[in-house]
């Protein structure tokens, strides 16, 4: 928990020591405190898909739309006439949480996104478009919980939280 070993005044002052450009400052959520989903849509149209993403989202949520923020990235075409859509939806609650530290800080996220959509990144760049159509599976462990991937083609498959990180696989002595 950054917010107990990190004061927001100390962070300030830190920040004002060594400031950070626009447009610089990244929050990454891991992956099991958010709802993603890998969605097939029939279309390939932005307006449609948007449209699409609404009534999906509100499909894949117990909570009302004013406890949640959700987004979506389109990660590739999927089979033909189809689009391969990542939606992500997190309670609002865990934003304020894991992110009031900046906030009380005065420091603006710029982006938001998830550990996911991290793994998805490294892929694009260790492998370029079309270098191999063998799937990649990526088993991204933290301490606490583990991320499973599954890519090819540069295109996110599947996603996976896993209860299970590197605490957990430690022997009773720690080791």
């Amino acid at each position: 928990d950054a917010g107990k070993s990190l004061a927001p005044a100390h962070l300030a002052k830190i920040l004002r020591q060594y400031p950070v450009p626009a447009g610089a400052v990244l929050g990454c959520l891991p992956r099991q405190l958010a709802t993603v989903r890998m969605l097939d849509l029939p279309s390939t149209d932005p307006v449609e898909i948007a449209d699409m993403m609404e009534l999906q989202t509100g499909k894949l949520t117990p909570y009302s739309r004013e406890e949640i923020v959700s987004d979506y990235k389109i990660v590739g075409p999927g089979r033909d006439g189809y689009t391969r859509v990542m939606l992500v939806i997190v309670q609002r609650s865990v934003l304020r949480s894991r992110f009031s530290l900046m906030e009380e800080a005065g420091v603006p996220l710029d982006v938001v996104t998830v550990g996911t959509e991290g793994v998805l990144a490294w892929l694009r760049k260790t492998q370029p478009a079309g270098s191999s159509r063998a799937a990649v599976a990526v088993l991204d462990v933290d301490a606490a919980f583990s991320d499973f991937a599954v890519m090819a083609e540069n295109r996110l498959l599947f996603t996976r939280s896993i209860l299970l990180g590197a605490d957990h696989l430690q022997g009773e002595d720690g080791a």
